[in-house]
């Protein structure tokens, strides 16, 4: 709940922006599309719900890993995808390393 506040400050700004964030193919993206801010050039395009983002340091790439099983590097500059990686199972975080060489990955696994 770190970002509550701004949440709670700016809610119609929040749902825009998360409006990028939905699957390409869902019914909301489409009913939704209207509202879609033309202002955010950046568009991850998964077939599923996105799970995780993370900037470079430099903020030159913006990294999305989806429930689609795939992880996608956008240019931050253009928008264009630069690379899509096809994991075969959901990511639950991901994070440039201090030097923008790697991208961190977790996938978490819960027993019962």
């Amino acid at each position: 709940m770190a970002h509550k506040g701004a949440i709670a400050n700016s809610p119609l700004q929040t749902y825009s922006s998360a409006l990028v964030f939905i699957p390409a193919r869902s019914l909301i993206r489409r009913l939704s599309k209207e509202e879609e801010p033309q202002e955010i050039t950046i568009k991850p395009r998964h077939s599923g719900w996105v799970r995780s983002v993370a900037f470079s340091h430099d903020s030159a790439w913006l990294a999305s890993a989806s429930y689609d099983s795939t992880v996608k590097i956008l240019d931050t500059s253009s928008g264009e995808c630069l690379q899509t990686f096809s994991i075969g199972k959901i990511l639950h975080r991901i994070l440039f390393d201090i030097n923008d060489s790697y991208l961190h990955t977790e996938n978490w696994h819960y027993s019962s």
